[in-house]
């Protein structure tokens, strides 16, 4: 799985930037889940928060599309093998997650081409005669969690997908579990299961390691996951998951060994990349960070993640006027491909911008935007309104808000 609801103080940004991530790798079940769960974190905290509300639903609709998709190449795959019962299980999921009807209409064909075959199937197999009666083969039956568990290993690529097929039950339910949220019973299910099946290489340490993530047991997570990817180290997800639990406990130096030791083919890959940038930041290097972000855009162009993180980076460094222009960069590419306008971007560049003394009529714009999408915050944004039009000489305007302001204050330590 994803690395699912980890820390419930995470903000719906972090959940979100992990969802990115997920979709960058073609992972599209674990990024739908962590767009799902910044979707749920920003309704409760930011409910008024409609522009960011609308970008989440956008990329949990790309995503559903995405992993629709994907369930259609796998289940073409069983199909071609004969599976069909497999096949028709993929097909029905693609159906339930798309809304493009071309799509829709793809698969309709498909599960009709499986009924074909199956009756075809069914008339060309010779009946086994015993004591004079036609013995009749009973029909296989899914037991309780099946689907489910297949759903979950659809999202895995074909290799992870039969190594958790042949885990066998143990593993299966403690799975679902983990996936269900049910971190105890994931945890006291997922060891048995890693009892049942050594000794050898598996993927068991890397369930259980994001299992004791949940659990608030960093310490056991990261000796799980150092295992899991001395043994996998070719596997991205591995070290994603063993930052996390070294990030948590502060063990920056070490995480920075861990990705530094990873193959050359992964190391240059743009997740990996966020990771060290990632630990640079968290550890309060952030000159350090700022020059490996700076490298990294100048190596590889030009990359939104990248663009966001060393904003954050100079912002720490007070490098605000740097941080001003990257966030005005993010929002000209965004208004140039024609997608939505993050409203924390457009907050940081009228922060900065206000910080810097910009006190123009496109921030005020900015700020009185942001009063409409985040109406929790209007307080704040009206007052630096206020002082954008004293500051362009219009005291009408500014007594104004400076007004609606007081009153909002008011209301609230009254409420």
């Amino acid at each position: 799985m994803g690395l699912l609801k980890l820390f419930s103080g995470k903000d719906p940004e972090e959940y979100e930037k992990q969802g990115d991530a997920y979709f960058d790798l073609k992972e599209f079940g674990a990024a739908k889940l962590e767009y799902e769960s910044a979707f749920d974190k920003l309704e409760k905290k930011r409910p008024n928060d409609i522009g960011s509300a609308d970008r989440l639903q956008e990329k949990i609709d790309r995503s559903r599309e995405s992993l629709a998709r994907a369930h259609l190449k796998n289940g073409e795959k069983q199909m071609a093998l004969e599976f069909y019962d497999e096949a028709e299980d993929l097909f029905l999921l693609a159906s339930e997650l798309t809304e493009n009807d071309e799509l829709k209409d793809a698969l309709g064909e498909l599960l009709q081409e499986i009924k074909r075959r199956k009756r075809e199937g069914i008339a060309e197999a010779a009946p086994v005669v015993a004591g004079g009666d036609v013995a009749t083969q009973k029909p296989v039956c899914h037991q309780k969690g099946d689907e489910e568990f297949t759903a979950l290993l659809n999202t895995l690529p074909d290799e992870l997908r039969q190594a958790y097929l042949d885990y066998g039950d143990t593993f299966k339910e403690g799975y679902v579990a983990l996936n269900r949220g049910e971190y105890e019973r994931a945890h006291a299910l997922l060891t048995t299961a890693l009892e049942e099946n050594s000794p050898g290489e598996n993927h068991i340490c890397y369930e259980i390691g994001t299992t004791c993530l949940n659990l608030g047991k960093p310490e056991e997570a990261r000796s799980l996951l150092g295992k899991y990817v001395s043994e996998n180290p070719a596997l991205l997800r591995g070290y994603h998951v063993l930052c996390e639990a070294l990030w948590e406990t502060k063990a920056f130096d070490d995480a920075h060994d861990v990705i530094g030791s990873s193959p050359p083919e992964l190391r240059d890959t743009l997740p990996m990349k966020l990771l060290e940038g990632e630990t640079l930041y968290r550890a309060g290097r952030y000159e350090k960070a700022e020059s490996f972000y700076d490298d990294c855009l100048t190596t590889d162009g030009w990359d939104e993640t990248i663009a966001r993180n060393l904003a954050l980076a100079c912002e720490a460094l007070g490098k605000t006027a740097k941080a001003n222009n990257l966030y005005g960069e993010i929002m000209s590419q965004c208004q140039q491909c024609r997608t939505r306008l993050d409203s924390v971007i457009k907050l940081r560049y009228a922060d900065t911008a206000f910080e810097l003394g910009k006190m123009t009529t496109q921030i005020l714009e900015l700020y009185l935007s942001l009063a409409q999408e985040v109406p929790e915050k209007r307080a704040q944004y009206f007052r630096k309104i206020s002082k954008i039009y004293e500051a362009q000489g219009d005291e009408d305007e500014s007594l104004r808000y400076l007004a609606f302001a007081e009153r909002l204050e008011d209301e609230e330590s009254s409420g």
